[in-house]
């Protein structure tokens, strides 16, 4: 925005003078992480009329006019589907898994084990979206092993499996 504070007036204040005629979208992510802002987003939106923001959160934003868009969790392969790589490819979670996983190794096999495995891991997230996406990262083979070795479950921060 580029924007210095002053001193002479609340961050805020100064804020709200700027964007007021703006027309801005403003994106925030992992909101529940600063819930306590809340005040100061609902003061933007009330005073900078074209002012619009999007807020991804685990917890609801409690602010007139806010429209919340629930993600679940995508169905994941049925427990009987091992060894059918055909079966398990049928699966939301595996489908979205498969196209990140190949973008980190294009040479992902989907036979035999391999679907079994990815069955396993869409299954272990809970079919949970963005765990999906972080568990097919490039990054995730040594943390997808360490959880098999473990048989412990993914869970956030607030005790929620994900």
């Amino acid at each position: 925005v580029g924007l210095a504070e002053t001193g002479d007036a609340p961050a805020l204040e100064t804020l709200i003078a700027a964007l007021q005629d703006a027309e801005i979208l403003l994106v925030l992510d992992n909101f529940e992480h600063v819930v306590a802002a809340t005040p100061q987003v609902r003061a933007l939106l009330t005073r900078c009329l074209r002012f619009k923001i999007l807020v991804t959160s685990r917890v609801l934003l409690r602010v007139a006019g806010a429209f919340a868009l629930p993600v679940p969790p995508l169905p994941l392969p049925g427990g009987g589907d091992t060894g059918a790589g055909a079966a398990v490819m049928c699966s939301p979670a595996v489908q979205l898994f498969v196209p990140r996983g190949q973008a980190v190794n294009p040479a992902l096999d989907l036979s035999g084990a391999n679907a079994d495995l990815l069955a396993a891991i869409c299954r272990r997230v809970d079919g949970v979206p963005l765990a999906i996406e972080l568990a097919a990262a490039p990054e995730a083979p040594v943390i997808v092993r360490a959880l098999q070795a473990s048989g412990t479950a993914v869970a956030t921060a607030d005790g929620r499996r994900a």
